[in-house]
Parts: C-alpha cells; sequence; structure tokens
C-alpha cells in the first residue's frame, strides 16, 4: 500500500533535518480526504467519505503518530509537534457554514480550468466562492482557508497549556 511509503518518506525527511541541526520540527496529518470534492461527489455533494477517510486518512494518521512516537523514543532532545488538518477540516465542515460543493467545476469530463482547442471554458465557476469550501476538487477557496487558520488558532489557544508533542488530536471521521 502507498500510505506506509509516505510516511517513511516523511519519517525519513524529519530524520535528515534533525541530523541537519533542526530540533523544533512540525508535520501536519493529513486532512479527511473522504470530504474532498473528489470523493463526495456521487453523493452530490451532501456528506463526507467515511470509508475514504477510514482507509486512507486516519489510517496515515495513526500510522504517523506511530512513527513520530518512535521518533521522539530516538531523539529525546527534539520536539516533533502535529498540526492536525484532519480535526481542523471536520470541525470547519461540521459547522455547516460551507457547501462542499467546489466552487469551480468542470463541465461533462473536463476539470476546472480547462478550455477546448477555441479557447471556451469547460467549467463554470460559482457566484459565491465565499460560501464554498473548496474551490476546485481538492484545494480550499480562500473562505475556506481562513476558516481553517481560524480554528487551527482557536485550537492552538485552547492547548497552549497542553504539551503539543505528538497530539494528533482524535482523528474523528
Amino acid at each position: 500500500m502507498f500510505i506506509p511509503q509516505v510516511v517513511n518518506s516523511i519519517t525519513e525527511s524529519l530524520e535528515e533535518l534533525y541530523h541537519m541541526g533542526f530540533r523544533n520540527l512540525t508535520v501536519t496529518n493529513m486532512e479527511p480526504v473522504g470530504c474532498l470534492p473528489l470523493a463526495t461527489q456521487s453523493g452530490n455533494y451532501q456528506s463526507c467519505n467515511r470509508s475514504a477517510n477510514e482507509i486512507l486518512s486516519i489510517y496515515h494518521n495513526k500510522l504517523l503518530k506511530v512513527h513520530l512516537v518512535s521518533l521522539k523514543e530516538k531523539y529525546a532532545n527534539a520536539s516533533f509537534i502535529v498540526i492536525d488538518m484532519y480535526s481542523t477540516f471536520i470541525d470547519v465542515i461540521q459547522d455547516a457554514i460551507f457547501t462542499l460543493r467546489p466552487c469551480c467545476e468542470g463541465i461533462n469530463a473536463s476539470s476546472c480550468g480547462d478550455v477546448d482547442d477555441q479557447g471556451n471554458l469547460l467549467y463554470k465557476v460559482c457566484s459565491r466562492p465565499h460560501s464554498s469550501l473548496f474551490w476546485d476538487t481538492v484545494h480550499p477557496t480562500d473562505a475556506g482557508w481562513e476558516a481553517i487558520i481560524k480554528a487551527l488558532r482557536y485550537s492552538y489557544i485552547s492547548k497552549r497549556n497542553e504539551s503539543l508533542d505528538v497530539d494528533m488530536g482524535d482523528s474523528r471521521g
């Protein structure tokens, strides 16, 4: 499976940074890919794809946590901080301020940004991008990122007095 290779690569990169002298290292865990429009399209963008989250994101995040705990044991003088993108995205989605439908959608089999040979647009753009969490099938809109950053900031402030080392959140799905 591809996920162990990705997590091994992240771990190797963190070790390389440690050997270069870095002692405070930050990594993000994986957002809930089952909530991306790519995964919610089949359900008309109504809800996240729970099985995609469990098979991909939650598995990745649990494996990453195991590797980070191991790194912390190996390099006791280093700090490995995880920015919990999974829980943050879930919190923003559960606030129900945004739709999961992307603002920019391809027409028929096209993707956002595609044009035909004559330069005609093969996509449509919504009239209210601030109501969409995602711009296209994978990228948040500016408003989406603002909400995510606000939620991360709130999470950080509420955890400021707690240890953030290898804190993976609760990986809700």
